[in-house]
């Protein structure tokens, strides 16, 4: 029972301190998962990976996810109604903060800076997963084992980037090329 109000307590605190979505919320999710040893740095990014490749939105599909992991049901529906029920609290404040201040030159200023600031938790994230992943793959196998993964993750990136594939598309390539390659 216990574990079910720190599910909603930690789930609540990261809806309610973070702005731009799940990408900027995942360090928060990983840090609160490792400081309360539910989950080992793997076990966060498989459930990561899980997230991503399911529909819905992935801060979300994390939540669920990590609940479920840590207290069965019960956990799942805590953990997705706390992080949930803030961000909707806010949201439904800041739309009337904002038609009273939308025109206001301040508010454009105040948009203008946290673009970058979410820019960069996004990048913090996307570096300590590359890090994480690539060590596993180094420990695994030692340099050789890198260069698949790495030539996959480079490929896949160009495609998405360059916009002639869709990010499901590659999801799907890049999961048939790790298949295909782990055959070797």
């Amino acid at each position: 029972m216990i574990v079910l109000f720190e599910l909603a307590y930690a789930f609540a605190k990261i809806g309610l301190l973070t702005l731009g979505g799940g990408m900027v919320m995942l360090p928060l999710i990983r840090r609160e998962m490792l400081a309360h040893a539910w989950l080992s740095e793997v076990q966060f990014i498989e459930i990561l990976g899980l997230s991503e490749a399911t529909p819905g939105p992935l801060a979300m599909n994390c939540a669920t996810l990590v609940g479920w992991r840590v207290a069965g049901w019960p956990g799942a529906v805590i953990a997705t109604l706390s992080l949930a029920f803030p961000s909707f609290v806010c949201v439904m404040l800041f739309g009337m903060v904002w038609r009273r201040f939308q025109h206001h030159p301040g508010m454009s200023r105040i948009l203008a800076l946290l673009r970058p600031v979410m820019a960069g938790l996004i990048a913090a994230v996307a570096l300590r997963l590359c890090r994480v992943v690539l060590g596993m793959e180094f420990e695994a196998g030692g340099w050789p084992q890198l260069v698949h993964p790495l030539l996959v993750a480079v490929a896949v990136a160009a495609v998405v980037v360059h916009g002639r594939v869709s990010p499901v598309l590659a999801l799907l390539g890049g999961a048939l090329a790790g298949a295909g390659l782990s055959l070797l």
